[in-house]
């Protein structure tokens, strides 16, 4: 298990990557009130890990897409988180892609002006990218994420084996932010090189989330807000619409 711990202004986070990390949930849920957003594609792929590790706590299946990354949805978790009774010490675990990281996280640093939020992210581009940095958002009135917080987890748990039931095109997606950062780090533009055969191979892809990550954790800590060299990172939604179009 390899653990990166990111330093910013805001929070000291920790950030575990490997098989078994998830392993930590049970241990996390301990001592505090529990609240879990999640997808519909997600809760249907892992219904043992909301029966049996989220059994006690209340979760909020938002309909998977884009799509319903909504200020509106926004508003039905916190009214949901208001209605299970969490307080200041209460924690929530945000267990899917990209859109449930973000607009989970916004409703962490919503609540009662900010609660301990858990990052699960449980596809190729969330774990290689978004789940790490504390970027959190939702779209309004056609705009992308033109409504959010920085708002950091307190941990995220890396697990390679939600990879295992992605389809393909989410691994394309998560191929272009690895792409991303082979443009902005020597030593991944090197293993993509020297491995260019291996880019369809999920196995070959999870080895190189930690280097993104560890890239990605430093920017962050350089300029948690976005104001200079975070900037850069910006560039990997284009990259990844580009890996989807050339692949078909």
């Amino acid at each position: 298990m390899e653990k990166i711990v990111l330093h910013t202004p805001s929070l000291e986070g920790t950030v575990y990557i490997g098989e078994g990390a998830a392993e930590r949930l049970p241990e996390l849920l301990r001592g505090q009130k529990n609240f879990a957003v999640t997808d519909s594609n997600v809760r249907a792929l892992y219904p043992d890990l909301f029966s049996r590790t989220f059994r006690e706590t209340p979760v909020f299946v938002l309909p998977a897409g884009e799509e319903n990354k909504t200020f509106e949805n926004l508003g039905k978790i916190l009214a949901a988180m208001a209605e299970a009774g969490l307080h200041r010490s209460s924690r929530l675990f945000a267990v899917g892609g990209g859109v449930v990281g973000d607009i989970g996280g916004l409703a962490a640093a919503l609540y009662m002006r900010g609660i301990s939020c858990m990052q699960v992210p449980t596809t190729l581009l969330a774990q290689v990218d978004s789940a790490v940095g504390g970027k959190t958002a939702v779209d309004l009135s056609g705009v992308k994420n033109v409504v959010g917080a920085f708002f950091q987890p307190c941990e995220v748990l890396v697990d390679p084996r939600f990879l295992l039931t992605l389809p393909a095109r989410e691994i394309k997606c998560g191929l272009g932010e690895i792409v991303k950062y082979a443009a902005l780090d020597a030593d991944i533009f090197q293993a993509l090189r020297e491995n260019e055969n291996r880019l369809g191979e999920l196995g070959f892809l999870a080895s190189l989330v930690s280097p993104c990550l560890r890239h990605k954790a430093k920017v962050v800590e350089a300029d948690e807000r976005e104001s200079g060299e975070r900037k850069s990172l910006n560039v990997g939604h284009t990259t990844g619409h580009a890996v989807e179009l050339s692949s078909g």
